[in-house]
This record gives C-alpha cells, structure tokens and sequence, in this order.
C-alpha cells in the first residue's frame, strides 16, 4: 500500500537542517514569539506578495482573528460557500457573526456568482471566499460583485499556498494578496505544512495588522499590557523554523504536484465513469 502522504519521506531532504534550527531554539530558550517567527512572517509577506503576516496558532485560529479584528456588531451576515472545512463556518459563529451559505459551481469547487448575487443583501458585511483545494475563486468577477459596496473580503487560502488566480491575466494574482485579508493553515497536511498546528494572516492593512498582532497575544503587544481582550494564538519558534525551510521549496513541490496531477489526467481514462474502488 502506498500512503497517500508520507510527511518524512516528503521533507526527508530538510531533516538536518530541521533538526538543528530546532536544536538552535532550545539552546537559546527562543520559544514564544522568537526571532525566527518574524523572520517567517516578514519571508510568508514576500512569498505572498503582502506587506504583512501575522503567524496564529492554527487556520481556525486566523479565520477567528481575522473576523474579530474588524469588530463588527453581533449577527452581522458573513456569506461563505455552503462547501469547505468546517473552520470556515465555525469562526464565523465564534465570533458571534450570521453565516450565510453559498452554493458552489456545477464544475468547480468554489463559490458560484449567480447565487453570490442571490445572497448578498444590505445586512451582508464579509463575504468569505474559500479558495478549495488550490482552485482559486473568480477574483475579478467577485470583485466586480461588490463593487461600492461595504463588504470585507477574506480569504480562505487554508489549501491555497502559492496557488494563482488568473481572472487578473495570465501571471495570474496569488492567493492571499486578494482579499482584506487572507487566512493560511499550516496543518502538517498542507502543501506548506508544519509538524504541529500553525497558521497565519497576511494583509496590506497596518490596522488590521496591528490590531490581530494584539489579539493573538492575549490582547496585548507587550507581555502583561492588555489593552483589549484577546486570546493565545501564538505561532511556537519551532513551528516557525520548520515553516521557513519549507518555505524555500514551495514553489518547487508545487510544480512537481501540477506534473503528477497532469500525469493522472492524461492517463485515466475512465474518469466520467465509476472508479475502481480498493478498501485498503
């Protein structure tokens, strides 16, 4: 049998410098907020084009945060497609928001504009787009949607690291750089995963930034001053380390996935009809 994801035969190559960034943390009892958080976050900015990143805890955790940091009032609408993770939906109801479900394309994964034109309404206040696995929405259309209308824009790009939307042309816009901000997870899973649970936020907004930079530190920016209520959504050091050496292969494994995908399309030739199924 062969396991669909084999995390150390996949990062076999970065075990030694793994080992020793993680070695290097504990030596310098660099664990909480450490250098080399920042150093990913300024590297995650880059790699997605942003001014900003701020690392989290968890994907849900930056879908929370993001939603929080706009303060809005309690039932605001948040439309978000009826399918994706259930992060997605419950951050928008921890944060004491209304979902609104969106049906998705007949042909693709991501939301549908003709029913997105349906749901919006004058009590709508963020529209979540989910860019699902790595299909990034019709940006510029959704955009056209909105168009002179007080609606943040977020997106989901928990499976969509380094993906392109190319509604824009052909260089294509990357995920994250789109909306008011977008929301990464870094679940051991993802094409950028870590060993453990991390996320991040990326923005082009310094208030957004400042303000998520407090609320995932327990409403502070400076250890025991708290000047709002927030929560402990820290990336760890060690997560960080990891995340950076990742980070340098991404565009690399990515191209690697679209050759295997290719490779599978052209030769399976019985795709519209029922699948040989194998229980084990």
């Amino acid at each position: 049998m062969i396991k669909f994801l084999d995390i150390n035969r996949q990062d076999k190559n970065l075990l030694k410098s793994n080992v020793k960034d993680i070695i290097k943390v504990i030596k310098n009892n660099d664990f909480i907020n450490g250098n080399n958080v920042k150093v990913f976050e300024r590297n995650f900015s880059k790699f997605c084009n942003t001014k900003f990143s701020v690392g989290c805890n968890s994907g849900t955790d930056a879908l929370f945060l993001a939603l929080k940091s706009l303060n809005l009032k309690k039932n605001s609408e948040v439309l978000l497609p009826a399918q994706t993770y259930c992060s997605t939906l419950f951050s928008v109801i921890n944060a004491g928001l209304k979902p609104v479900l969106v049906d998705i394309q007949a042909d693709n994964p991501t939301i549908c504009i003709n029913d997105l034109k349906k749901k919006i309404s004058n009590k709508t206040k963020v529209l979540i787009i989910v860019h699902l696995y790595g299909e990034c929405c019709n940006i510029k259309e959704i955009r056209k949607l909105i168009k002179n209308k007080k609606i943040y824009l977020l997106e989901d790009a928990a499976q969509a690291h380094g993906a392109l939307d190319y509604s824009y042309g052909k260089k294509g816009k990357i995920a994250g750089s789109i909306g008011h901000m977008a929301c990464f997870s870094f679940y051991p899973g993802k094409n950028l995963g870590a060993y453990g649970d991390a996320g991040a936020i990326t923005t082009n907004n310094s208030k957004y930034f400042k303000k998520i930079l407090k609320l995932r530190n327990l409403g502070g920016s400076k250890k025991y001053e708290h000047s709002i209520i927030g929560l402990n959504s820290r990336l760890d050091t060690i997560q960080a380390s990891i995340l950076i050496n990742k980070l340098k292969n991404l565009n690399t494994n990515n191209n690697k996935r679209k050759e295997i995908a290719k490779f599978y399309n052209n030769n399976i030739k019985n795709k519209f009809v029922k699948l040989i199924k194998y229980s084990k």
